[in-house]
């Protein structure tokens, strides 16, 4: 595994260093793999600030920094049996600790995941370390007799931030 925000170290060999954009998975430290995904959207931080006027100066207004905002990240792939049923067991851990079902157990707190970017040779090109994650949305498949689409589920996280 990278270091947080890091790419791991190698030579430059022509494109093995560039990430390709369908090929990534997701990790969660109290759990382990969530699999590869097709789609992950929102992976994303805004720099929040305030503008103040300060009498006199007529040149430009002064920033103040706030707060960082971080996007929920939707991921999304298609419904595959061992990736799925590790998504579902991951989902009813944290079902079992966000209401205390274990005699002392814990409550959720949220957990660390990495999304982990990879090249053409399924190398680690670049990764993302969340803080605090708490999923946020399941969305299970559209299941209709009358078309032919594969069966599609997402899932919506909600964290504290990577940098």
């Amino acid at each position: 595994m990278a270091a947080i925000g890091t790419a791991p170290s190698s030579k430059w060999s022509g494109d093995s260093m560039l990430g390709m954009a369908m090929r990534f998975k997701v990790t969660v430290d109290d759990f382990g793999d969530l699999g590869y995904w097709s789609s992950c959207r929102g992976l994303n931080v805004t720099f929040d600030h305030e503008e103040i006027e300060c009498g006199g100066n007529y040149e430009h207004t002064v920033l103040l920094p706030k707060r960082l905002k971080y996007g929920t990240v939707t991921l999304q792939r298609a419904v595959k049996a061992d990736d799925t049923k590790a998504l579902q067991a991951w989902l009813r851990r944290v079902t079992k600790d966000w209401y205390g079902y274990e005699i002392g157990g814990t409550e959720y707190n949220g957990t660390g995941a990495e999304i982990s970017l990879m090249n053409a040779h399924n190398e680690l090109v670049y990764s993302w370390q969340l803080r605090s994650v708490f999923p946020k949305n399941w969305k299970g498949p559209d299941l209709d007799a009358d078309t032919n689409k594969v069966a599609l589920e997402s899932l919506e996280l909600a964290h504290q931030g990577f940098l």
